[in-house]
């Protein structure tokens, strides 16, 4: 004769899952992390890119549209600044003021992904002349291509939309 009163005690076991994963991913997030900073430090590159000013990244083309720029700088420097400190690199020639001259020219080039989004690409050229680094205060300069940039962005807020917004006062 069974008794009535019995009761059955029941459990279950959660299978855990494997922390191998999770350990091997999050390593190699960490390592992938700490290697670009390193290798960034270590890197070498120029500050010589092609790249318009900060105006022309505010707005975005129309969607499919295809805005072409010609762009032409020029600079001079009279004075640089190494290791802290400041020195003047002027040099007078035939009544005349030189120091480090540069010029550039590219092309850049955007186009509306769609209403917020744009990809962007520039691509030039660069001469750079001094005198004040050479032997006798000779002219010397070097050309050659800028770096390139190409990329893409995104417009969060557009102003020229603007309405019923705190963000527009008008």
């Amino acid at each position: 004769m069974k008794n009535q009163n019995q009761k059955q005690l029941t459990f279950q076991i959660d299978r855990t899952e494997d922390p191998a994963p999770k350990l091997v991913r999050r390593f190699t997030t960490c390592a992938g992390l700490v290697l670009t900073a390193v290798l960034g430090q270590a890197a070498l590159g120029s500050e010589n890119m092609a790249q318009r000013p900060f105006a022309y990244w505010a707005d975005v083309p129309a969607n499919k549209q295809i805005v072409v720029g010609l762009v032409y700088e020029e600079s001079e420097s009279y004075q640089i600044w190494a290791a802290g400190k400041q020195y003047n690199i002027n040099t007078r020639s035939g009544g005349e003021n030189y120091g480090i001259d540069i010029n550039q020219g590219y092309l850049a080039v955007q186009y509306g992904i769609t209403e917020k989004w744009a990809a962007d690409l520039e691509v030039g050229a660069t001469t750079c002349g001094w005198r004040a680094f050479s032997p006798g205060n000779q002219i010397k300069y070097t050309t050659g291509l800028m770096d390139f940039s190409f990329g893409v962005r995104y417009q969060i807020f557009n102003e020229a939309l603007c309405t019923n917004s705190p963000w527009c006062q008008r």
